[in-house]
Order: structure tokens, then sequence, then C-alpha cells
């Protein structure tokens, strides 16, 4: 699905191949994309979006995975956008999410 987009580690030139990057580093580029949908959804608080921030503007790899994540959420809200989940549903999941909360002390 590859519609002129960026291409990524998973499908891009050297796909499948050994990541020559440290341990450390390929931790914290996980961490990253990790949290790159919160990060996009503007969910994380100020040091976590500069620390993301930063890695991305300093990591091709990871710069490439969050284009297409963004690109990603993109697509589903224009796919989505004229959905909306019935008044029901959305009592029943609240009401959910409040029996867990009670349950499990939440």
């Amino acid at each position: 699905m590859n519609d002129g987009a960026q291409p990524t580690a998973l499908s891009g030139p050297g796909a499948g191949q050994a990541d020559p990057r440290p341990a450390g580093e390929k931790q914290v580029c996980r961490e990253v994309l990790d949290r790159a949908f919160e990060y996009i959804d503007g969910e994380l608080g100020p040091l976590d979006c500069d620390k993301i921030r930063r890695h991305l503007l300093e990591c091709a790899p990871c710069l490439r995975e969050y284009d297409a994540s963004e690109h990603l959420k993109a697509l589903v809200r224009r796919s989505c956008a004229c959905d909306a989940a019935p008044l029901e549903l959305r009592a029943k999941i609240l009401l959910r999410i409040t029996e867990v909360r009670a349950t499990y002390g939440g």
C-alpha cells in the first residue's frame, strides 16, 4: 500500500537487514516509535514531546517511521470522519469503564 509515500524501514531499501545501530540507540528508537501516536495526538507532556522531537530531528529511520505513522493517522481520520458511533454504544462503554475502575481500583 505504498501510494507514493516515503518507504519505511519495513518496506524500503534494506528492509529485513540487520540494524547496525548499538543496542542502547535501538532502545531509544523503540521507545520513541512506541509513543509516536501519543505524540501525533498531542497526548504527551512537554518534556516527552521535546525528547521525541529532538530524537526525530537526529534519527532518519525514526523520522521515516514517524512520517508513515502520521500518514496512516491522516488516512484513517479522512476515512472515518463521517462515521459516528451510536449514543447507546458510548453509554455502554462509559458504564464498562466505570465498572472496571471500581473493580480494579482505578
